[in-house]
């Protein structure tokens, strides 16, 4: 993505559409580290539990960092995929600079995908009923709390699919009305429409998190695995509309008479 971005400017990326992205890739790093950082005990427990490894020392306190790992991990995925929505939300501000109703959607929007994200962090602190119950073994398994995430998971989903629908309408609708061929209206449009990917990928996530649950409790295995795979994927997509840079040129002068 940045080399496409210098190729065609001849200057380091910067935008902060760059510095979006730049930030999701720290953010989903942070996130892959911490759920290393957690198999080794996750591991030791599920033997302790078949019976497979007898108790140690300092289980309790390796059970304490794990639980304060899951709850971090939780921010830094959810910061990744809403950092690759940013940056093409900044990215397709520039297709709508000077036009005053396209700019007015595009602050709505903007304002809009940080209160969703911001609302992902909150549900993620009433999942469970209490701090205490959130870093104590045992004490997030009631029915309060089975609730509490199975609501978190969907509402993660729905503004997940939500933003990314908004945040692909804005260009799409300005592409339609530029006076280009229908052909590089769909070239374009194809490039701005990726967040097709990611919105399937949240989908079969979502899915399988909720079929591989138990008693309300999501499997923990499968909730490591798919956080990775949306989030490579999301920063996969983000990065590809920057090739888009090299038509972006032809769409710059049709658009001076829109």
């Amino acid at each position: 993505r940045a080399g496409a971005r210098w190729f065609k400017t001849r200057q380091v990326p910067m935008q902060m559409e760059d510095i979006c992205m730049y930030g999701a890739l720290v953010s989903f790093a942070i996130m892959c580290a911490l759920y290393l950082a957690t198999i080794p005990t996750f591991f030791n427990i599920t033997a302790i539990e078949e019976g497979l490894m007898e108790p140690y020392a300092s289980l309790e306190s390796d059970l304490v960092v794990m639980l304060k790992e899951f709850f971090v991990v939780q921010f830094f995925y959810w910061l990744t995929l809403w950092a690759v929505k940013w940056s093409l939300l900044f990215m397709f501000k520039r297709v709508t600079d000077g036009l005053p109703l396209y700019n007015r959607l595009w602050w709505a929007m903007l304002v809009f995908s940080i209160l969703t994200f911001i609302g992902c962090c909150i549900s993620n602190f009433t999942s469970c009923s209490s701090m205490h119950a959130w870093f104590t073994a045992g004490l997030c398994e009631t029915p309060r709390d089975s609730r509490a995430k199975t609501i978190s998971l969907w509402y993660c989903l729905g503004v997940d699919l939500l933003t990314d629908l908004l945040i692909m309408a804005i260009p799409i609708r300005v592409l339609w009305n530029l006076r280009i061929s229908l052909l590089e209206k769909i070239s374009i449009g194809v490039v701005f429409v990726v967040g097709i990917i990611t919105m399937v990928t949240a989908i079969v996530r979502s899915v399988s998190l909720e079929s591989t649950s138990g008693g309300g409790q999501v499997s923990t295995t499968w909730l490591m695995l798919w956080a990775a795979i949306e989030g490579a994927i999301a920063i996969i997509v983000g990065c590809l509309p920057s090739f888009a840079i090299f038509i972006r040129g032809r769409v710059s002068a049709s658009r001076a008479q829109y």
